[in-house]
Order: C-alpha cells, then sequence, then structure tokens
C-alpha cells in the first residue's frame, strides 16, 4: 500500500567523517518499507549514493523537527538529452518513522504565551491568546500583536493552559513559534493565526492530551450526564474505563509494531553486508535489486 504525503526534508550523506553533504527535497510517497524523496536539485552521480546511510531531516517552517537514519536502496533520474533534470531517492523506512500526523481537534480556550526571560523582560514578553486547535504535537492561537515584527519563527515560549478530563489539569509547556498569518477581520487588524510546536513533551503529558483529544471526538459532554437515567449514569465510568484499556492495548501493539519493523531493518542490513561479500568474491547481485536475489525459491 503506498501513501502518498507532502513534506520538506534534507538529506544528509557523510562517507568522509569530516566532509557533510545536504540536498534539500520533499519525501512525497511511503511503503511499509520504502520511502521515496524527489530532490530539490539532481545529485552529481546519483548511482554513486546506493546503499550510504543518510540522515534524513523533516523540517518545519525554518527549523528541524525530526531526524532518522536510513540507507538508500535505489535511485531514480529522468533525463532530457543533454543531462539529468530530476532525481528520486529510494530509502529504506526507517523504524522511527510516522506517516500519520497527530489528530488535531478544534477547541476554544485561553491561553498565556511567555517569550523565555533572556529574550524579553516578562510583562513585553507576555501574550494572552485563544486557542483555537489543539493536537499532542502543538497548538494554534489567535493573539493580538502590535506588530508583525513580534513572534518571529523559530522563537521558543510557554504556553500555559488549561485542559478538562476527571478534573482540571494546567499545562505549562514549552513551545516552537512555527507559522504566523494575519487574520482578515475588515479595517486595520492586529490579530493574528499563530502556530507552535510543543518541545519535549513528556510521554505522561501526550497520554493525557491523548486522552482529552480523543474525548473530545468521541463527543460526550459531560453536562449531558444529567439528561440520563441511572443506569445510563453508571455505565459511564466503565465505558471510559473500556476506552482508556483499548487505547493501552492500542499503544502496546503499536510498540510491538514498532519492534518488528527495527527487527526487519537489522536483518536488511545483514543481507546487504552478505551481497557485499558475494559481489566481492565474484557473485555479481544488481545493487538495485538485491531483495530479488534473496526472495529466490530454495525449490529449484
Amino acid at each position: 500500500m503506498t501513501s502518498q504525503i507532502n513534506r520538506k526534508v534534507n538529506l544528509r550523506f557523510s562517507a568522509d567523517p569530516d566532509e557533510v553533504e545536504v540536498y534539500s527535497g520533499e519525501l512525497y510517497t511511503v511503503t511499509l518499507e520504502y520511502i521515496r524523496v524527489v530532490l530539490t536539485s539532481v545529485l552529481p552521480n546519483p548511482t554513486n549514493f546506493v546503499d550510504q546511510v543518510v540522515t534524513v531531516e523533516e523540517r518545519s517552517v525554518g527549523e528541524t523537527v525530526r531526524s532518522y537514519e536510513s540507507t538508500v536502496i535505489d535511485v531514480e533520474t529522468s533525463e532530457d538529452d543533454v543531462e539529468p533534470t530530476s532525481c528520486v531517492l529510494i530509502l529504506r523506512r526507517p523504524a522511527q518513522f510516522q506517516e500519520r500526523r497527530s489528530p488535531r481537534i478544534d477547541v476554544n480556550f485561553p491561553v498565556t504565551i511567555r517569550l523565555e526571560q533572556d529574550q524579553l523582560d516578562a510583562q513585553a514578553g507576555t501574550y494572552e491568546a485563544l486557542a483555537s486547535n489543539l493536537s499532542v504535537s502543538g497548538l494554534s492561537v489567535i493573539l493580538g500583536l502590535a506588530n508583525e515584527r513580534e513572534l518571529d519563527r523559530g522563537q521558543i515560549v510557554s504556553a500555559t493552559f488549561e485542559l478538562e478530563l476527571e478534573e482540571a489539569l494546567v499545562f505549562t509547556l514549552n513551545a516552537q513559534m512555527v507559522r504566523k498569518r494575519l487574520l482578515d477581520f475588515g479595517g486595520t487588524s492586529n490579530k493574528y493565526m499563530v502556530a507552535f510546536n510543543f518541545i519535549e513533551v513528556s510521554p505522561e503529558i501526550e497520554d493525557q492530551i491523548s486522552r482529552c483529544i480523543f474525548t473530545h471526538q468521541v463527543g460526550f459532554d459531560t453536562s449531558d450526564a444529567d439528561s440520563l437515567s441511572s443506569a445510563e449514569s453508571n455505565q459511564i465510568p466503565a465505558l471510559k474505563a473500556e476506552i482508556y484499556r483499548l487505547q493501552e492495548q492500542l499503544r502496546t501493539a503499536y510498540l510491538q509494531i514498532k519492534e518488528a519493523e527495527e527487527s526487519r531493518i537489522r536483518s536488511e542490513t545483514i543481507i546487504v553486508q552478505l551481497t557485499r561479500k558475494l559481489n566481492e568474491q565474484g557473485t555479481i547481485i544488481n545493487r538495485q535489486s538485491w531483495w530479488k536475489f534473496w526472495d529466490q525459491s530454495d525449490d529449484n
């Protein structure tokens, strides 16, 4: 199964410890085993990059959001009459790669945004905002700015807000500003939609935010409990407990899948190493289709 996505990435090659080559591109298709990256510039001698280890860096607006290692499996180029015009790298899918973005919900609650103290004094660097949507990876808010130069991309802030679960929980999380857009409310407007990515969120906090998002998606409002019968009300705690149990089962299954993927990658690495040895001994296998050799039936 192939999924279409669209993410900006940097590819770092460092065959020589003293020399790192960096190429920009766009990750645009994903399968269970491979990811495909189309480069914004053509590689010199593209086939030389096959079997090379590469560090893939996913980019937000001006900032790297995550990185992981992979190996170049194949290279596809298209050419005109003179020289290559485009280049696509096929990379082994890293175990850490996440195909799906975190679910995001529409919200409406106050948020206090504070710049780091070394950036501005405490009073000047505090903004009262209204959250518009939320995910475990970040949130977007609407706030007023005196001028468009306030809150630059990449700036670190703390975001304080309250979420309702079984009880009200107050969160203060470090976040990085990644996007800013002026809202058109007619006339002269100083209201901006500003997006932040959370930084170094603990698994416990992620779990609490995930539970809040899931409860919101299910659509149960605790104020509806008054309209329920006594028997129905008594079922609510049990249903919530079952939901959380299933969420934990899903989390466990995800970890098992991740471990299996890491095991598969280790096996592929061994196959690549053995293939190289066979090539050196005269048993020539095409690097770009080595998996076909090892997948041959043993019945012959």
